[in-house]
């Protein structure tokens, strides 16, 4: 079985949805829309088409009357969809979804099952749930029992709410706090290692709804590979794949900081979060989620 992904390769969805696959497959390749370059060993496309957040209409019709197989891989499409309709009126809070839908694709890959019911409702091409890999291939140890250190998120500046009152107590208690937005898989490994508590949280609202119902499980999933205990809010993805009693979910600002202060104080909750975070994180290695695309024939 091979799949030719088609992507951007300086954006991160190309990245973690299709050239970090190429290097764990030998049957697997990416195509780059920018640079019109293959990465990986066959330097051409492949019986099977994976289209990486952006859907190009004139390609796929191309591969398709060719005889090969096309799929779209939406990731959090829906998402920036909303967002680019709300630059012009804030209000709206719903899209439609059949956007997304063309006649060329004959099957589509989307991140959590509440995405899946929304496409299955519009289209009767098969939709296939395959979560985000975590950013590493292997658990990272780590010592829960040290008292932490540094409150770290990492990911894009506006998915963080309530920044100064996070700061804020961190500094009546002595801790760092720690953000930043890396570019590589190698930069976000190392972010991971600075931080001793994660958090991810948003206020809900009209822009957020969609960011809570459709973004991916990756930012959860990297703590927990790093065993990192975290307070989140309630993303769909982290819900569905974030495991049992492997996190603290916070519903508002209080929860936030209370369960920030439980997880600071008390190392046993810490101990048993990590260890049932490394047992959701553990299905989401690459090596697994790989096993994922076994559909595709």
């Amino acid at each position: 079985m091979g799949i030719t992904f088609i992507g951007m390769a300086s954006r991160s969805s190309g990245k973690v949805r299709g050239l970090q696959l190429v290097d764990n497959f030998k049957n697997y390749n990416f195509f780059d829309t920018v640079t019109r370059r293959f990465t990986g060993k066959d330097s051409f496309f492949q019986k099977n088409i994976v289209f990486v957040r952006n859907f190009d209409l004139n390609l796929a019709k191309s591969l398709k009357l060719q005889g090969r197989k096309i799929g779209y891989d939406i990731i959090d499409k829906p998402v920036a969809e909303l967002h680019r309709l709300q630059l012009n009126n804030p209000d709206i809070s719903e899209i439609d979804w059949n956007f997304i839908c063309n006649d060329f694709i004959d099957f589509y890959i989307v991140t959590n099952t509440l995405a899946k019911q929304k496409l299955e409702a519009i289209t009767n091409k098969e939709v296939f749930i395959i979560p985000h890999h975590a950013v590493s291939n292997k658990l990272i140890e780590k010592d829960t029992a040290i008292k932490p250190k540094t409150i770290g998120y990492v990911g894009v500046e506006d998915q963080l709410f309530r920044r100064n009152e996070i700061i804020s107590y961190c500094d009546m208690n002595k801790l760092s706090f720690y953000e930043n937005h890396p570019k590589t898989q190698n930069l976000c490994i190392e972010d991971l290692k600075k931080i001793d508590i994660g958090v991810v949280y948003l206020d809900v609202n009209n822009r957020t709804d969609y960011v809570l119902k459709y973004k991916p499980n990756q930012k959860l999933s990297n703590f927990q590979c790093f065993g990192i205990p975290s307070v989140i809010v309630g993303y769909n993805s982290y819900i569905e794949f974030g495991g049992n009693n492997s996190y603290l979910l916070a519903k508002n600002e209080i929860e936030l900081i209370e369960n920030l202060d439980m997880l600071f104080k008390d190392k046993d909750l810490r101990g048993s979060i990590q260890k049932n975070g490394y047992e959701a994180a553990e299905k989401l290695l690459v090596n697994n989620v790989i096993k994922l695309y076994n559909f595709i024939e």
